[in-house]
Order: C-alpha cells, then sequence, then structure tokens
C-alpha cells in the first residue's frame, strides 16, 4: 500500500504545474469499497493514450522531448498490487483540467457482535497465568492498537465494539482488567462502569482511554468506579505499562494492604493496634498524602476520613480502584448518595475501631460485607 501511494502521489507532482496542487480523498463507494483517490491539475491523459495508461513502459508522451523523466513502469507495477488485494486502480482525465486515479479496495470489517476477535499477546511461556484484559473500544483500529501494545507486555486481550458486546464477555470470562473507551458511538462508557459498580459480578479495575478524560473525569465527579489510570488518545505507551503494572501489582501483593486516610493520631494508631499485624498497613494523614500514595500503588481496603486539613475525603474517591473495598469511618454525616459509594459509611461516635478492624479482616479474607447497622441498646451501647 506504501508503494501504490508512493507511485500515485509521485505521479501527481511529476505532471503538476509549479505551484499546482495534489489532493487525496477517501471515502465509501455504496458496492463497499474503499476508495482512495489521488488527484492533480496536469494537462490531463490525452484521448489516444488512455488505453495504455496501464501498460509496461507505457509514457503519454513518449518522445525524445517530454517534460518529465521516468520509466512507464508505475501505473503498470501500482495496477498489480492493488488487484493483489483484489481491489481495482482507474481514473478520470479532463484535458488542461487534471487527473484523478482510483483506488477501489474491498474493506474489511470485523462483525459487531458478542466473542469478537480475541487478540493473543505475548507467549504463554512469558505470560503469568489468566492474564487477559478486555479492550472496550468502538473503534477497531484503535482496539487493534492497543491490544499490539498490550500483547507487548505479555497480555492477551479480547475486543468488545459496543456495550452489549463488553456486558456479555464480562458475563462470559474473567478478565484482570479493562480499558475503557468512554463514549461509544451511541452508548457511553460510563453506563459501563455504573453496571460494574452495582452488580454482583466481577468488578475488574478500569483503565481509561479516550479522548475526553478530563470531561469525564469532572463528570464523574469522585465516584468510586475503580479507575486505575487515566489515559488520553493517543495512548502514552509508557502511561499505559505503569497502569498495567499498578493492575498486576493488585493481582499479586502477598498481605492483605490496608490504606487509613486519617489526620488523627490516636485515632490512626489505636485502628493500627486493631487490625494486628497480619495486615500490611500505610498511613496518610493528609487529602495530597493520600492522593499520591493511592497513584504510587493499589490496597484492598481503604479506611478514609472525610474531616482531612488540605481537602474532602470523598473526593479520593475518583483515585480508588472498584476492587479496593472502601470504608468511610469519620465525625462527619455521611449522606445517602456518599455511602452508596462506598462497602460501609460510619460515624465514629457510633462505632468504635475495634468493629472496624473486624469489618477490615472480614473484606481481607475474601467474605462478602456483613450488613452493617448502627443501633444503641437501652444502656446507650453502640451494637
Amino acid at each position: 500500500m506504501h508503494q501504490v501511494m508512493t507511485n500515485l502521489l509521485s505521479n501527481a507532482v511529476k505532471f503538476s504545474p509549479p505551484g499546482g496542487k495534489v489532493s487525496v480523498r477517501i471515502r465509501r463507494t455504496p458496492n463497499g469499497f474503499l476508495r482512495v483517490s489521488v488527484r492533480d491539475r496536469g494537462p490531463g491523459i490525452p484521448e489516444e493514450f488512455r488505453s495504455r495508461v496501464f501498460g509496461r513502459f507505457e509514457q503519454a508522451d513518449g518522445s525524445d522531448t517530454r517534460a518529465q523523466d521516468g520509466t512507464g513502469l508505475g501505473l503498470n507495477i501500482t495496477k498489480a498490487i492493488v488487484e493483489r488485494f483484489d481491489g481495482r486502480i482507474s481514473f478520470d482525465s479532463e484535458p488542461g483540467i487534471g487527473t484523478v486515479f482510483h483506488v477501489d479496495l474491498p474493506e474489511v470489517a470485523a462483525p459487531r457482535d458478542i466473542g469478537l476477535v480475541p487478540q493473543t499477546g505475548g507467549t504463554s511461556a512469558h505470560r503469568p497465568c489468566g492474564e487477559r484484559v478486555l479492550v472496550v473500544e468502538d473503534d477497531e483500529d484503535a482496539a487493534n492498537i492497543l491490544c499490539n501494545l498490550l500483547g507487548e507486555e505479555g497480555i492477551d486481550c479480547d475486543i468488545a465494539l459496543d456495550m452489549a458486546s463488553a456486558k456479555a464477555l464480562l458475563a462470559r470470562n474473567r478478565y484482570m482488567a479493562i480499558t475503557l473507551d468512554i463514549r461509544l458511538g451511541a452508548d457511553s462508557g460510563l453506563w459501563l462502569l455504573q453496571d460494574l459498580r452495582s452488580s454482583d459480578r466481577q468488578r475488574p479495575p478500569v483503565i481509561v482511554i479516550s479522548g475526553y478524560v478530563n470531561e469525564t473525569r469532572l463528570t464523574l465527579n469522585g465516584s468510586a468506579v475503580g479507575i486505575v489510570d487515566w489515559l488520553d488518545k493517543p495512548v502514552d505507551v509508557v502511561r499505559l505499562r505503569s497502569a498495567v503494572e499498578k493492575v498486576r501489582s493488585l493481582r499479586h501483593t502477598e498481605m492483605p494492604s490496608i490504606l487509613h486516610i486519617e489526620d488523627d493520631e490516636d485515632v490512626l494508631q489505636v485502628m493500627a493496634i486493631a487490625l494486628g499485624s497480619e495486615v500490611e498497613v500505610a498511613f496518610a494523614r493528609t487529602f495530597s498524602e493520600a492522593r499520591e500514595q493511592l497513584f504510587d500503588r493499589t490496597f484492598d481496603v481503604v479506611i478514609l476520613d472525610l474531616d482531612l486539613p488540605d481537602g474532602w475525603g470523598a473526593d479520593l474517591l475518583a483515585f480508588i480502584p472498584s476492587t479496593t473495598a472502601v470504608i468511610v469511618f469519620s465525625a462527619s454525616e455521611i449522606e445517602g448518595v456518599l455511602a452508596e459509594k462506598v462497602e460501609a459509611a460510619l460515624t465514629k461516635t457510633r462505632m468504635s475501631e475495634i468493629a472496624i478492624a473486624d469489618i477490615v479482616r472480614n473484606i481481607t479474607a475474601g467474605r462478602n460485607l456483613p450488613a452493617v447497622e448502627e443501633r444503641e441498646t437501652e444502656t446507650g451501647e453502640v451494637q
């Protein structure tokens, strides 16, 4: 294809006057072909030569005084290549107006249904077991490019071109992560994020890859939707590798990891003692410190205070993946909308650090989170 375009463009430039213009256009034809057209504003092809345009060693001006050099093989070679692709080449020409060559090639489109094009990356000898990513992207070319990049990291891919395919594949297969374009034709990728958050199915971490990253982050407004990273298009390969490593660290943590975000030293100390030595506990005393830690690694559980000295704790939910359980433990009253976004929302005046530690142990042990109800007995004791 490079050779085809080189031949057509060089031919158009050759026969264009000084200061002339050569244009290229691509469009779909009604009969299912993609047409690439290269137009010049040259003298046009003489009527008597048109039947021999694609012949070997043919030139419109065969005299020794012709203005343009050449072998007369360019268009013949172009025709042979195009026909090997099951295509065809033609032209329109007007004397004194110019010539346009058309290359028609059959368009190959994958069917837009579930189970679409599993893409294999890397060799099984070098790939950890079960490393497969679901690429949700309505641009098939972009999806294939992304699969090739992931393949270089030893990861297999399935492609879903629309929302229905994505949901069907998620119901059928298990994935280490999802890459998600926010705009999927008539659908919105946000719908898939909401579905993942509210369902009992697997909730893999999500890498958003979109041309509308900033707009989407504002739209989500801090929802705990499990996003590992936000990547602009075209994809930065270094950022993609970093996101993959974040996902892998999530899968291979040996000891359950807890991030406790709290500015009260006494609460931090009591919670650490209550959690014990069987978990790894990291601390963040400010909003900015918590955000840095969430960027650097993925935790199994985050215990979150809302009242931080440099920010509102709920805004950190945008940086926490869906596979991380979030427990809000704060002196502030928790609103209903916020409570729906987290595993548990509890107030310090009604629950103890020891009770929170028990909830954390249930989560890290892989059991379902028990229903938590705050109620007081007649003696005032919280149960």
